[in-house]
This record gives structure tokens, C-alpha cells and sequence, in this order.
């Protein structure tokens, strides 16, 4: 048989939606410059490593929190760069029905914003990647969650769980 055959230490990752959190972690945790050299951090950023395993997408909604905490050119410099490295998903109002059907299931326990991002992941068939909204994502069970990537031959994730009252 030509080509390689898939071992079983293999996986395939699914694609990720990238939360604010972790872009700015990206951000924040980026190289230091020694010597006039950019020298990367010593642990790779948790989406430096989603960004090796699969494709990673974002939100118009994402990309404007990190804006919005900007303060310098430097910053929104690093943001720009930062835009060519995951794909930025837009709102179209063919997405409002669904979002609000989504939202009419999380009884009011959602808000606006997380309606939208998870809203956005369920329709385009995302795994959310977040630390920070991890338990609160999960707790709604509308998609899949993780929060850390792991190592090749272990997966874990956050399965779809229902969430109760």
C-alpha cells in the first residue's frame, strides 16, 4: 500500500473556535525580544498548539473585544498579526434564527454575547477552546468545550452535557 498507513497514536483534532481568552493569552504570552532576536516563550501558548493540530477560526465578536482593549499601535499591531494566524468568522443574519432558537433553549441562563459564540460554534460545527468560560460553556451544553489540548496519544474533552437547573 503506498503512502502511511494511520497508527493508532494518531488523532484527529476538531476545529477550533479560539475564545478572547486565549488569543490574548496568545498575545500576552508572545516571544521576548534578547538581543534583538525574538526568542518564542518556553511552553507554547494553548493556541500555538490548537494551531499545530487543526484549523482555528474566531469571531468578528472575539476580534473586537481584543481591539477594544487596546491602548497603542504596538498592540493593535500585534492583534493584526495575530488575524493572520485564525480565521475570523462574521455574523450574517441568516444566523439570527437559529441564535435566537439556541438562546430560547438556555431559558434566559445565557447571555447575548455567549449566545453568540456558542451559537456560532453549533452552526459551524466548532469545538470552543476557552479556559476562562470552560465550566459555564460546558454547564449550557450546546457544543463541545476544551480547555487544554492534549497531548497526541490522549484526548480529553468536555463532552456535549445537558444542562440542568
Amino acid at each position: 500500500m503506498k503512502g502511511r498507513e494511520r497508527s493508532n497514536e494518531e488523532r484527529t483534532f476538531p476545529k477550533f473556535l479560539i475564545e478572547t481568552d486565549i488569543l490574548a493569552e496568545f498575545l500576552i504570552a508572545g516571544p521576548s525580544i534578547e538581543g534583538g532576536r525574538a526568542v518564542p516563550p518556553e511552553e507554547p501558548s494553548l493556541l500555538r498548539r490548537a494551531l499545530g493540530v487543526s484549523v482555528c477560526y474566531t469571531t468578528m465578536l472575539n476580534v473586537m473585544e481584543l481591539f477594544r482593549a487596546t491602548a497603542s499601535d504596538p498592540e493593535r499591531n500585534a492583534i493584526a498579526a495575530l488575524l493572520r494566524l485564525v480565521r475570523v468568522l462574521g455574523f450574517h443574519a441568516r444566523y439570527a434564527r437559529p441564535f435566537a432558537e439556541y438562546a430560547r433553549t438556555f431559558d434566559d441562563l445565557a447571555t447575548d454575547r455567549e449566545t453568540m459564540i456558542l451559537g456560532m460554534a453549533k452552526i459551524s460545527d466548532l469545538t470552543v477552546l476557552t479556559k476562562f468560560h470552560f465550566d459555564r460553556y460546558r454547564h449550557l451544553g450546546i457544543v463541545n468545550v476544551w480547555n487544554v489540548i492534549p497531548a497526541p496519544v490522549e484526548l480529553h474533552s468536555a463532552p456535549v452535557e445537558r444542562r440542568t437547573r
